[in-house]
């Protein structure tokens, strides 16, 4: 065996709480290993100071929980009666066994001498307060997110910026506004609710000089071209009325440059009450040369108008949990997104959490991070994180045709096996959004192709998202095209009624089944092939079988034969006892 592919930490990510009752314990090995034996007890069972030599853990079989690219992980779910547990492992693998101790590698059959120290692992107490805890209602949401400036206008009257004639215009730029506003979210809440979805996540609403809102100006406001402060909660009543969530973004790493605190900055310098607030790094700031990029201050990206908060300082960490506080206590928000959350210090995540619990336990705080967003979803900062890497995926698969079903299934488990299982549940899976193409534009406008990769988001684990106008097929690339405006005219009059029937089932089919949710998956691929085959577990329930055919050429058979679409809770591209290529159909067997 190759012991340096055997890696195990515990604590953190290999060794974790679940609930208060159970505990998982995780190991990546090499490809070489045939099985692993988890040796675990309670530490104090042979007594305080007895020698570790007398002390017995009972032995639990290790199951193959994923297998990765190059690695395997191996996992058990323990119930310690006394909330703690002492443990070793022996892994066998080559015609060799060896036992893995906290501070090495031994041969599984050697003796050790009556006075050497064997230093096992622990996990010393599972403490309530340190459980990864998640709201329930998120593991079983589909979110709908709405750019506000495009989804719909409803009032007419004059607003602040010049506004565009209504169209989805091809040529649509992100500096143009077009009047999206509150009262046309709420004359569209039973159109989103028809869809299946359970949550809406609105795009920046607070005032702001860009159609895009991320420049804020006044946190105290809502932005006045698209509504009042009345009228957004009178949007948040109604929605929860039709069994609709609400989630906000919050712009808490900067503020836009005619933000009053910014302003009062570049007025008085040092002097400002202020000027603590931001990273400022000279002064005077140069504002006619980049000062950002010369590093007189620090923004988000370099972009001079986004100064960015100093979120180590208690000032910003009290102004900024006062706002949230609001949106939550007085709004009744039942999630906030947080842009830039890997920028934000963790000191104040780990506040705001405490404080926004304390006005609503189930909140749900969703962090944008693109990469591996581990160290802020350990239960004390977001509950969740928006996954591109899932996205990624996805997207890879198809754009990269040599990619084989079995380097599909390495991609897919990687993803979940980077957080706890909690995070897992409540994962904010998405393949499009305001800041990538859109996804029938990936896709070339090929229809089967939209509906295969959504077939996969709607049936792996966490809270599938869908961006405003995925469900009438909307393309558009960049972050020009893919804010258009949504077409309500052609929508009323039925022009996309087939491809919206088609996703609307997946949303239904989500929602009803609950092995869709479940991360119990079992793999049915071969690294000669790009068919996607697998079938999802729910204790209780029938098993899910997910079909997908991403190669060129139909498949004409199986395992258990191709089913008729009738018998089939979603089927695309499944006839004449064949499933054609991009095809799809999902089954309980």
């Amino acid at each position: 065996m190759n012991l340096a592919e055997i890696t195990h930490r515990a604590y953190f990510l290999d060794c974790y709480p679940l609930d208060e009752r159970h505990l998982k314990i995780s190991i990546q090995t090499g490809k070489d290993v045939d099985e692993v034996i988890l040796w675990a007890g309670d530490p104090y069972s042979a007594g305080i100071a007895e020698n570790e030599q007398n002390w017995q853990g009972e032995r639990v079989p290790m199951e193959l929980e994923r297998e990765l690219a190059h690695r395997n992980v191996y996992s058990a779910v323990l119930t310690p009666v006394y909330r703690r547990v002492k443990y070793h492992f022996e892994i066998t693998g080559g015609g060799e066994s060896v036992c893995l101790y906290e501070d090495g590698f031994v041969k599984a059959a050697e003796r050790f001498p009556a006075d050497r120290m064997i230093q096992r692992f622990i996990y010393p107490w599972m403490n309530r307060a340190d459980i990864m805890k998640v709201p329930e209602w998120a593991e079983n949401i589909v979110w709908y997110q709405i750019f506000p400036d495009r989804f719909c206008r409803k009032n007419p009257g004059e607003k602040r910026h010049s506004c565009r004639e209504w169209a989805c215009q091809e040529d649509a730029t992100w500096k143009e506004f077009y009047g999206g506003d509150l009262a046309g979210i709420r004359s569209r809440l039973a159109y989103i609710a028809d869809l299946g979805v359970g949550g809406i996540y609105l795009n920046p609403i607070l005032w702001s000089d860009s159609n895009h809102r991320y420049d804020t100006i006044d946190y105290h406001s809502v932005e006045p071209d698209i509504g009042t402060e009345e009228e957004l909660k009178a949007l948040i009543t109604e929605a929860h009325a039709l069994g609709l969530r609400v989630m906000i973004d919050a712009v808490f790493n900067h503020c836009g440059a005619k933000c009053a605190l910014w302003q009062d900055v570049l007025e008085k310098g040092p002097q400002s009450d202020y000027y603590h607030w931001f990273c400022v790094n000279r002064w005077p700031i140069d504002e006619r040369t980049h000062a950002t990029k010369r590093g007189d201050y620090f923004s988000f990206a370099f972009v001079d108008n986004m100064p960015k908060f100093d979120t180590s300082e208690p000032d910003v960490m009290e102004y900024l949990t006062g706002i949230a506080k609001h949106w939550v206590c007085d709004w009744k928000v039942d999630g906030i997104r947080f842009d830039v959350g890997n920028e934000i210090s963790h000191a104040f995540l780990k506040h705001l959490r405490l404080e926004l619990k304390k006005c609503n336990p189930k909140l749900f705080l969703l962090g944008e991070i693109w990469h591996d967003s581990f160290p802020w979803l350990l239960g004390d900062e977001y509950d969740s994180t928006m996954n591109y890497p899932f996205l990624a995926c996805v997207n890879n698969f198809w754009a990269d045709a040599v990619q084989s079903g079995m380097d599909f299934m390495h991609g897919i488990n990687q993803c979940y096996s980077m957080y706890y299982e909690q995070v897992n549940r409540v994962l904010f899976n998405l393949l499009d959004s305001h800041d990538t193409d859109r996804l029938m534009e990936r896709c070339h406008g090929n229809a089967d192709t939209f509906l295969a990769q959504l077939a996969i988001l709607f049936t792996m684990q966490g809270a599938p998202g869908i961006y405003y106008g995925t469900e009438i097929g909307m393309d558009g690339g960049g972050t020009k095209a893919n804010r258009k405006c949504m077409p309500w005219e052609e929508i009323d009059a039925g022009s996309f009624a087939e491809l919206t029937g088609q996703v609307k089932r997946l949303i239904a089919m989500r929602r009803q089944y609950p092995q869709t949710r479940s991360g119990n998956v079992m793999w049915d691929v071969r690294e000669d092939s790009r068919l996607l085959h697998y079938y999802k577990k729910k204790e209780g329930q029938k098993t899910l079988e997910v079909c997908i055919n991403a190669g060129e050429e139909p498949v004409r058979t199986g395992e258990r034969g191709l089913p008729e679409p009738e018998d089939c809770l979603f089927a695309n591209g499944l006839e004449h006892g064949s499933l054609r290529p991009q095809g799809v159909f999902i089954r309980l067997v």
